[in-house]
């Protein structure tokens, strides 16, 4: 689930097998409106090593001391138990040496390797097997801690050089999938630098995202990705910091670090950035989170995330809905205690004076809206980048998004403060003034202005094609004939 920072939640689908669909349910409504649209995203795979089947679908639990085989022959796909597993990646045997860590479940159990090869007696050197005879290599592992073991749980192999590829087979099928399908973001696991994204856009390409309309999230999931990350940044939409992972390919006490790192570097960029993982774990099973994990949450919209996202507490999770109530209830307190103007300021220093004519409007605007105290910012997109930009400069009150593209629409439910208003482009694209009354009216909507508010209004003047140049102020009629 992913709440915003207006609160909206989505329910993740998993179908285990060559698709991870996550599709929102935008349950929030105020006074019977739907305040945002439904959008889908795609999760591709990537280069992520996971568990096969468990005998009966049954959670196991691996005892401290116990060795434990891990096969990568496929017969053995189904045959999980306590003490042997099968992995989905052929050449773990030959990657791993002996003392090497093998963190499964986000580190939950942790393998220490005794010996690796084509058989579980094989004790010396490190090989894969020939699958292609039908040999297959095993990794035999003693279990460092006892912990629960099912089916898909995510394997990790940190300074371990994994020679998986960024985009496999399986993955290309999947974006072609989505592209027929229409989803509205990849979500695009294991991204370890630019050249990642650049090769998943030329795939998005050929299946015909022609005009590149699916946005692409990177998920920064290991060292070589923050390593790379403001090369990662130039290419991608957005990105996800997966702590989860994250956690366990660098070390634990440095994510925290990374987190504030991508936080801000994304909202430099004005790119969303979507904190996850862990977040509220132990609603897993409990109906309320500790104090810790409310801290945790509230800190990461402090850092300046756009979103920030549940995992396992509403995918598999006792109470769901408790879950993202409590996650929406901590946002909303935390973003009480931003101080927006003292932000867009740092913001604006920041950059310096070298920004474009876009960009100078869009800090206009916010700075106008900051001075009088606006209900709202209302901007005239197509793209949805004019609404980006202006909230990429943190203001304190909402930013509602005038388009006729649905899927805009949708796309801007991941960034900072945006609410959209929809037109009917069938009959022609309304007049500025129209378009500009539609998202007042919005805000009326919403309950995010009253009479007499002032909105500030940012759109291109007659003559300006491709980018807002123009910022006026708006006020809300006191009466519905005004």
């Amino acid at each position: 689930a992913v709440v915003s920072t207006q609160s909206t939640w989505e329910a993740v689908v998993s179908t285990q097998s060559t698709w991870e669909a996550v599709v929102s349910t935008q349950s929030t409504w105020v006074h019977g409106k739907q305040w945002y649209q439904r959008r889908v995203h795609g999760d591709t795979k990537g280069p992520e090593i996971r568990t096969g089947n468990f005998v009966d679908g049954k959670e196991y639990v691996v005892e401290a001391g116990t060795v434990v085989t891990i096969h990568t022959d496929p017969k053995y796909k189904g045959e999980g138990n306590a003490t042997q597993f099968w992995v989905d990646y052929t050449n773990m045997p030959a990657v791993v040496n002996l003392g090497d860590h093998i963190f499964v479940d986000d580190g939950l159990l942790d393998l220490e390797v005794i010996s690796s090869g084509i058989n579980a007696e094989y004790m010396g050197g490190t090989e894969a097997g020939n699958p292609a005879a039908g040999l297959y290599g095993v990794v035999k592992a003693r279990a460092y801690n006892t912990a629960p073991i099912s089916n898909h749980k995510g394997c990790n192999l940190p300074n371990v050089n994994v020679d998986l590829p960024a985009l496999s087979e399986k993955d290309k099928n999947d974006l072609r999938w989505g592209v027929a399908n229409g989803v509205d973001f990849i979500f695009a696991s294991f991204i370890r630098k630019g050249q990642d994204i650049i090769e998943i856009r030329e795939v998005l390409k050929a299946a015909g995202d022609a005009d590149n309309r699916i946005k692409i999230i990177a998920k920064i999931e290991n060292h070589e990705g923050v390593q790379k990350f403001n090369d990662v940044l130039k290419y991608t939409d957005g990105v996800m910091v997966a702590r989860g992972d994250l956690g366990i390919e660098i070390p634990p006490q440095k994510v925290f670090a990374a987190q504030k790192m991508m936080c801000s570097r994304c909202i430099l960029a004005g790119k969303p950035v979507i904190v996850a993982t862990q977040m509220l774990d132990s609603m897993i099973k409990n109906p309320r989170p500790t104090r810790a994990e409310i801290t945790d949450v509230a800190n990461a919209v402090l850092d300046g995330a756009d979103c920030v996202m549940l995992s396992g507490e509403t995918a598999k999770g006792k109470y769901p809905q408790k879950s993202v109530e409590m996650m929406a209830a901590i946002a909303l307190e935390a973003e009480a205690t931003v101080q927006n103007q003292l932000l867009t300021k740092d913001i604006v220093t920041t950059l310096g004076a070298n920004v474009k004519t876009d960009e100078v409007i869009a800090q206009s605007a916010v700075t106008i809206a900051e001075r009088m105290n606006a209900a709202a910012v209302v901007v005239l997109t197509n793209t949805g980048t004019t609404a980006s930009l202006v909230a990429k400069y943190r203001p304190s009150c909402p930013v509602i998004a005038v388009t006729g593209i649905d899927q805009t629409a949708r796309q801007l439910c991941l960034t900072y403060a945006c609410f959209s208003a929809i037109y009917d482009m069938k009959s022609g694209k309304p007049t500025r003034t129209e378009r500009v009354e539609m998202g007042v009216k919005r805000a009326i909507e919403l309950e995010l202005a009253g009479p007499g508010d002032f909105i500030i209004a940012v759109h291109a003047d007659d003559v300006t094609l491709g980018f807002a140049n123009m910022v006026r102020v708006v006020i809300v009629p006191t009466t519905e004939a005004n």
